[in-house]
């Protein structure tokens, strides 16, 4: 099996149109739509969101409802897998600072969790608005 990674620069315009398809219709961020998916208030368009369907597959198993290919939902679901294999989380702050207008409020426990994860690997805090 061959391991897609992924930067930000290469897939800002496929989150574009994963972000266009959900701000259109947020039902996409619904876990009733999807049983396996395990995310919190799924109704808010957050990167905690974005990562749990990222990681539920649903952007490569169904891209259509994306606007998207399957290729580039492998590449969107290998940009949050990447970050999260290497502990640092740092598409947190990337796509708050990339996508300021659509991103929303992250869950306090969220960001403690990432801050946890990136301390152990001497990184600093990501603070987000």
């Amino acid at each position: 099996m061959t391991m897609i990674m992924a930067m930000l620069g290469e897939v800002i315009p496929i989150l574009k149109k994963i972000l266009a398809a959900i701000r259109k219709d947020r039902t996409l961020l619904c876990r009733e739509m999807y049983p396996k998916t395990a995310g919190i208030d799924n109704d808010r368009i957050t990167v905690e969101n974005l990562a749990d369907l990222a990681g539920n597959h649903l952007f490569d198993d169904l891209p259509d409802l994306f606007g998207i290919t399957k290729l580039e939902g492998h590449m969107a679901r290998a940009y949050f897998q990447t970050g999260a294999m290497q502990g640092n989380y740092g598409y947190v702050a990337e796509l708050h600072r990339e996508f300021p207008e659509v991103m929303e409020e992250e869950r306090e426990e969220y960001l403690v969790w990432v801050n946890s994860s990136r301390a152990k690997k001497g990184l600093p805090s990501i603070m987000v608005e």
